[in-house]
């Protein structure tokens, strides 16, 4: 499932290198980023807290694009989810990010 959108960027994460067995050179770029639907803020949201807000990962060449808070973007983002010792977590990825100007 995939789902584009505009959102306001809260913060962008630093760019770390993660080993990975399918790149070569052994390791792939990440940087998470936490984006919140465009006009989607709410009266109750806090520095440690927001409404309508998920944390993405963005890996490889989309990881290298550093975003500062307060840019709006459309942003395209996978969802999946996997079970890992009897408990579910879902996987957000952004496959596309533009900035708005």
């Amino acid at each position: 499932m995939a789902q584009t959108n505009i959102f306001k960027v809260l913060g962008c994460g630093d760019l770390i290198q993660m080993p990975s067995q399918k790149s070569e050179g052994g390791f792939i770029s990440k940087r998470t980023i936490r984006l919140q639907e465009f006009g989607g803020s709410s009266r109750q949201d806090a520095a440690d807290r927001a409404s309508n807000a998920v944390v993405a990962n963005m890996v490889g060449g989309l990881a290298q694009c550093m975003f500062h808070n307060g840019d709006i973007v459309m942003a395209r983002l996978r969802m999946s989810i996997r079970e890992y010792q009897g408990n579910w977590y879902q996987d957000i990825t952004v496959v596309e990010i533009t900035k708005l100007k």
